[in-house]
């Protein structure tokens, strides 16, 4: 049976927001396509059995971040996924994400994208944290975010990290690459700090 270590517990059990159900089937639809099915029913039985229920829900129903936190957690140690897989499990992500389905649908600047971050955020995140950029630099190509007063989990920072990096290609219609330049959990800083760069 899988289960959370207590560091795992430690991190997520610290969240007290809410999370959109929309991101659990966001990840789902990614999982199914890439294992199959059968696995993905496999896995909704272990997280039922961490008491993980949302496959019924609306899309439209929140519940406890933390729920999701762990949804990530042991789904990633019930593929044993690499860091490369779960940032390639955040731009799946994103394709699916009303802001990322209205940007190609449009053409969005960055600067449009960057002042309506706190917003896009907000759709999956109540309560969980607030999200800043610190900087644009077109001219260099590069933007830094930052994310405050939210500890997570160090496997949603690499899914962040794929969700940047595909949200920056549709903008932009270029390969972008992300690296957390400062994590919450890891150091000093009380701020996870993510350098989004593009070709």
């Amino acid at each position: 049976m899988l289960s959370l270590t207590e560091k795992d517990k430690d991190s997520i059990n610290k969240e007290t927001g809410k999370y959109s159900v929309r991101g659990f089937f966001d990840d789902m639809e990614f999982i199914e396509r890439k294992f199959g099915k059968e696995k993905l029913e496999e896995l909704k039985k272990e997280l039922e059995r961490n008491n993980i229920n949302v496959f019924d829900y609306k899309k439209t129903k929140e519940v406890p971040i933390s729920s999701y936190l762990t949804f990530l957690v042991l789904s990633r140690k019930f593929f044993n996924l690499s860091d490369e897989e779960m940032r390639e499990m955040g731009r799946d992500s994103a394709k699916a994400s009303f802001i990322i389905k209205f940007a190609s649908r449009f053409l969005i600047s960055i600067k449009t994208i960057c002042n309506n971050s706190q917003e896009a955020w907000e759709r999956y995140h109540k309560n969980a944290g607030s999200f800043k950029v610190a900087q644009i630099d077109e001219e260099n190509k590069k933007i830094v975010t930052e994310i405050h007063n939210f500890k997570g989990h160090p496997d949603y920072c690499l899914h962040l990290e794929g969700f940047f990096e595909q949200l920056i290609f549709f903008v932009t219609g270029k390969k972008g690459r992300c690296r957390e330049e400062s994590c919450a959990l890891k150091d000093d800083s009380e701020v996870h700090r993510f350098v989004v760069t593009w070709e």
